[in-house]
């Protein structure tokens, strides 16, 4: 009687390939600084349509902020980051009458980057379509020497 070996090697590497690819996250593609502090952990929010999603943060002193998105498909949303006393005021019904720290349209998979101070703070993110948007960001911070 003979021996058949039958090797599944090659199924096993495809299978590793296949499912690495597969788990790919949608931020994997912008690399994080080794040096920087998380303030926001990734996550995919859907933000409804008409309307807004957020996070609070805590920026512990005056550093570079960095936040790395990646929008669905062919959509948009308005990135704003906020003071308390501007996120109060939205809160409260009212018009921001200052400027945002940061206010920009972001699409596609980037980062937006700026200096900031130590403070409490709010990322605001719009969505003005007719349909909600989803979202994976996250949100870090390196002290500036």
């Amino acid at each position: 009687m003979k021996k058949v070996i039958i090797s599944f090697m090659p199924l096993i590497v495809l299978l590793l390939v296949f499912n690495a690819s597969v788990l790919a996250g949608p931020l994997d593609s912008i690399p994080k600084d080794p040096y920087a502090q998380t303030l926001q952990p990734e996550q995919t929010i859907s933000v409804p349509a008409k309307a807004g999603s957020g996070a609070h943060i805590s920026v512990p002193g005056r550093g570079v902020f960095a936040i790395d998105f990646a929008v669905e498909g062919n959509k948009s949303l308005l990135l704003m980051l906020l003071t308390n006393d501007q996120y109060n005021s939205v809160l409260a019904g009212r018009q921001v009458t200052s400027s945002p720290i940061m206010r920009v349209t972001i699409n596609g998979t980037a980062s937006q980057t700026i200096i900031m101070d130590r403070g409490e703070y709010f990322i605001f993110l719009g969505n003005d379509a007719s349909s909600n948007t989803v979202i994976t960001y996250r949100a870090t911070w390196r002290r500036t020497s």
